[in-house]
This record gives structure tokens, sequence and C-alpha cells, in this order.
């Protein structure tokens, strides 16, 4: 097939694994006109591997390129600099590199590499608010500030945390992008909800779930402790933990020690998270660190209601099924919180979150023009 030569090739750097991120920008690329823009992606890793949407990224048109490092501190990589380097002279189409996420060095890094090959366009996308960078990392700010043409955010705290508050709230360079998702297919349906809760093994059991990878940032290990005090009161509460990670052994030792395991399963990454959400009571998390979790979305669009860490940016509340809890006064907080849904009534609120701005077409749409005005010099 002969390729089109005025469709505008969009250079992702981000891997194609599973995970929140990657979902949004599988939402964003499904719904753009591939007539007008087409995604192409660059996985930077470390050894032969195949990431979980590459066979789709094909089927949709797009490219997915490979290049393998030596060292884990990119920084002092220079093969690896020259390899990223060799790779944009000899694909001249790339008008436009795209990096999501990663801290002010890692993005510094193909900043200013695409910087110096001549790369007109480069996009810095903060996909998470990080807390607090080690000092060796936050120096690299002014690096990413600068050799960045424009600074996205999936939040202002997002953004603000990879740019600095400052200079994100004073800068022209800064624009929001949603973490939308595909929201029909969260719309509240009861039957479906039956259907899960038969497949799963669910009674009548009021379902707490929890989705997200298992790692310290997370904060399970806060989550558990609720659970064992909300046990205590309601004994018929299940968790379902959806998601693996390096935080796993030391949670199911947890579960052990706390005497949960009727309470708890671990489900493992999981690709029926729209009908894992319809068949929970409530979504629970308690991130210690976390920018707009496309998740909370997710959930909030199923009629679920949500206890949130009030670490989590407040644009994540986009209904009024969130309530937001601190992280540091205690589990027993969020244990009674819990107890408080156990008769919760759904309801379908999709189209409220589709007015916030999360629906998946829309937001294709308003990238699509992003991407047209930054080429005409308008943004």
């Amino acid at each position: 097939m002969k390729e089109n030569k005025s469709v505008i090739r969009v250079l992702n750097i981000a891997p194609l694994n599973i995970g929140g991120m990657q979902t949004t920008i599988m939402n964003y690329y499904r719904n753009l006109d591939k007539n007008k823009i087409q995604f192409d992606f660059l996985s930077v890793h470390k050894g032969v591997g195949h990431g979980y949407y590459e066979d789709e990224v094909h089927m949709l048109g797009g490219r997915v390129f490979h290049i393998y490092y030596s060292r884990e501190n990119l920084l002092f990589d220079f093969s690896f600099h020259r390899a990223f380097m060799r790779f944009l002279k000899n694909n001249p189409e790339i008008k436009i590199i795209h990096i999501h996420g990663g801290s002010p060095a890692r993005t510094s890094i193909f900043g200013v590499l695409s910087m110096i090959s001549g790369l007109p366009i480069r996009i810095i996308h903060s996909r998470g608010a990080q807390g607090t960078f080690p000092f060796f990392v936050s120096i690299f700010r002014p690096l990413a500030r600068y050799c960045a043409t424009h600074w996205l955010g999936c939040s202002t705290e997002a953004g603000q945390s990879l740019f600095g508050k400052k200079a994100w709230d004073n800068s022209n360079k800064t624009f929001l992008f949603e973490n939308a998702r595909d929201l029909e297919q969260f719309r509240f349906k009861p039957q479906q909800r039956t259907q899960k809760r038969e497949e799963l093994g669910i009674d009548n059991q009021f379902v707490v779930l929890h989705v997200s990878r298992l790692d310290p940032i997370k904060n399970q290990i806060l989550l558990l402790d609720a659970l064992a005090h909300a046990v205590k009161v309601q004994p018929n509460i299940l968790l379902l933990m959806a998601g693996d990670g390096v935080l796993r052994n030391a949670l199911e030792d947890k579960v052990n020690y706390l005497c949960l395991n009727d309470h708890v399963r671990f489900l493992g990454m999981r690709n029926d998270v729209p009908e894992l959400l319809q068949a929970a009571d409530l979504f629970v998390l308690p991130s210690i660190s976390e920018g707009l979790p496309g998740v909370a979305i997710e959930a909030q669009a199923t009629g679920l209601p949500c206890l949130l860490a009030d670490t989590i940016s407040p644009e994540a509340k986009v209904t009024n099924l969130v309530e937001f809890l601190p992280i540091n006064k205690g589990a027993f907080i969020w244990g009674d919180y819990m107890l408080r849904y156990e008769n919760f009534e759904r309801q379908d609120t999709l189209d409220d979150v589709r007015r916030a701005g999360y629906d998946s077409r829309d937001a294709a749409k308003k990238l699509e023009n992003f991407y047209f005005d930054i080429l005409k010099g308008k943004g």
C-alpha cells in the first residue's frame, strides 16, 4: 500500500505494555482520523520484548520501533544517544515527537536529543504527579522546560509536578489533555454486573475493587489495614485487587498475617476492568502519589462510588461519587468509610463524565486540532 505523504506522523515515546498511560494513549489513537494523523511508537527497553498493544498499533497503520539500552541510566548511555539520533535522521517524515511520562531527567534526554537533531516540535507530556523528585532528578526541570516546545499534563497537578508549579502556572506552553476513555463501554448495566459476579463466584458480598500496579507508591498496605478494620464490623466484605507488581509477595504475606484470606483476591493483570467495575460496589485508591488516574474516571462512568487519597488531583472528581480521604491519619478512617457504601444505589452517571471532557472521541478531535495548530505555528 502506498503511503499517504500528507499524513502527519507523530512519534510517541512510550512503552506499549498494559498500564493506565498506555490505555489513555490508545484511546486517543483509536479515535484519530488516520487519514490526517498517524501514530508511531518508539519503545525503549533492555532486551527483546513485544508490547501488549503492538499488534493493534500495526493494525491501525502505525509503526513500532525499538531501541535497546545497555545502561539503566540513559543519561550516560552514549551508544543509546547515538542510536536515537540516527533513528531520527533515518525517519525525516517524523516532525512531531510526543514524550509521555517520566522524570525531568528522562524526558529531557529525549527532548535534548530531538532538539539537536532538528525536530521542530517536541512535546513533553506529564502523565502523573510524582511527588518530590530527588535533587539530582529535579535539577533537570529547567532543561526539560527548555527543550520542549509544548508542555502537556493530564491534570494541573501532573503538569506542575514535572515542570514546576511556578513555571507551569505562568507559561503559555502549557496544555491540558484529559485521560480520555471509550466511555460507552463503562455505562452501568445491571445484567452485565450480575453476569460478572456469577463468573467470579460472588454471591451477596460487598465488593471493594482496587485497580493498580502493586507498588509501595500505591499504598496497598493501608488498604489491607483498612479492610481488617472493616471486616470486624461487616464480615461479608470482599476486596478484589486487579494488577501486579513488586509488592505482590509482601501483600500476600500481609493478608496471611491479618487473616484476610477469605476477604482478598489477587486477580493479577486484567483486560476486563470495565466488567470488574460493573461487578464492584466500591472503588478505592489510597495512593501516596498520583496524578489523575484514568481508572477513577472509569469508575465514575459506571456509577461506582470512589474513595480516593487526598494526594490525588482534585480534578479527578468529575461527579459527586468521589470522596477524598487522608492517608496520614490511619487506616481506620478508610475502613469506616468503606462501610458507608454497603447499600449504595448505583445510577447511570456516564453523561456527567462525558460532559467533563473525558470521552475519547471528543478528546481525539481536540488532539488532532492541537497538532494541526502547532504545525501552523498557532499553538
